[in-house]
């Protein structure tokens, strides 16, 4: 199975809830009573759901969901506290199983601390491309291999959440002296909520500051952009067929949201998230007649590389009036620069769907990730 495929599943149309709201930091409280420190700053983000708090000695950073994991850094680790799991840092090296992750290293400017990477195939970043012909950044097998892990020997590993893999990670890591931390970036539903991740990577090299401006900034764009969305609402399909069957992104992911603040009208609206991972292909085709504008957000750059991907793209293509695809930052071996910078920048993203959906608001304005296909 092709990265970008994958991704594309578990990024959009897998995801959890996430509601911002009041967190039990009772745990953290008491952690920092324990070690006689009081939080000399707390960081609460907007919309995502962490925390961190920096004592004297030690830096407590908290996930609050899908469940509450808390994490107590010292620099030798052996700082203890009931129900937390101690870690030794700042970070010095990792790996990561995410290309989403690479934009925050790189604002925090600890790119130099990767040291293995899952999926380095189809990377699109140059720099990183380069680190990795000249083997400062190995690969570590898609799926990701934990012999290949602990070669590197990496303070610790940044993954995206699994449930069915967490454990068996942290089990076996745990045997090396290696931290496992799972980066939740991809469960919010907010997407400015999945720009703050990036603080939370940051504050395991002590560079949550840095990258806690360059956020602000993405979210004051964000905001500005949005306020001037009005006008007619075009109906807009998104999404793709995926192992044989149609996927679309639920109607409360990250990138509905942002298509909504563009002004746009999804026609899936109504989709649950578990109906989202599989549709009949007869529940969306019959909606093709009334589509203004069809968002693949698939790797393909033309129609007839879409035709030759599945037959039954020819039933949608001729009956919308415009397409546009996130492939216009592709590579040639498949790296996807949307998977690495789209992501993290919401503000531009909506650019581009603001452009599409009503290009007389920004008139010289050009398309970063999408293009039009024919």
């Amino acid at each position: 199975m092709k990265y970008y495929e994958l991704a594309l599943s578990i990024l959009i149309t897998f995801s959890y809830s996430l509601n911002v709201e009041a967190f039990n930091t009772d745990l953290e409280e008491s952690c920092s009573k324990k070690l006689n420190e009081n939080s000399s700053k707390v960081y609460r983000p907007q919309f995502a759901s962490f925390e961190i708090r920096s004592l004297k000695e030690s830096k407590i950073i908290s996930v609050f969901k899908p469940k509450h994991i808390a994490y107590v850094m010292s620099k030798d680790g052996a700082t203890k506290c009931p129900g937390m799991r101690s870690i030794k840092g700042p970070f010095h090296s990792i790996v990561s199983f995410s290309t989403t992750h690479l934009k925050a290293l790189e604002w925090a400017g600890v790119l130099d601390a990767l040291k293995g990477l899952s999926g380095i195939d189809n990377v699109y970043s140059k720099s990183i491309n380069t680190k990795i012909k000249k083997g400062k950044i190995k690969g570590v097998g898609f799926p990701p291999s934990p012999e290949e892990v602990v070669k590197l020997k990496p303070d610790a590993v940044f993954s995206y959440p699994s449930p069915e893999f967490d454990k068996m990670w942290q089990d076996k890591l745990g045997l090396f002296k290696i931290s496992y931390i799972p980066i939740n970036e991809n469960l919010e539903q907010n997407p400015l909520g999945r720009v703050e991740w990036a603080i939370f990577i940051a504050s395991f090299f002590d560079r949550e500051d840095i990258v806690a401006k360059k956020v602000a900034g993405i979210i004051d764009n964000y905001k500005n952009l949005k306020q001037k969305v009005s006008g007619e609402k075009n109906k807009v399909l998104v999404g793709s067929f995926f192992g044989g069957q149609w996927s679309s992104p639920s109607s409360s992911s990250d990138f509905v949201k942002i298509l909504q603040d563009a002004g746009g009208d999804y026609i899936l609206k109504d989709i649950d998230n578990e109906r989202a991972k599989r549709l009949d292909f007869e529940e969306v085709y019959k909606h093709i007649k009334t589509v203004d504008i069809w968002i693949p957000n698939s790797n393909f750059s033309s129609l007839s590389e879409a035709y030759r991907e599945d037959v039954r793209y020819k039933m949608i293509g001729p009956n919308v009036k415009k397409i546009f695809n996130f492939s216009n930052r592709k590579n040639e071996h498949g790296g996807n620069d949307y998977w690495e910078t789209g992501v993290m920048r919401p503000d531009l993203v909506l650019k581009d769907l603001v452009y599409i959906l009503h290009p007389l608001l920004l008139p010289k304005y050009k398309l970063i990730w999408y293009h039009q296909i024919k």
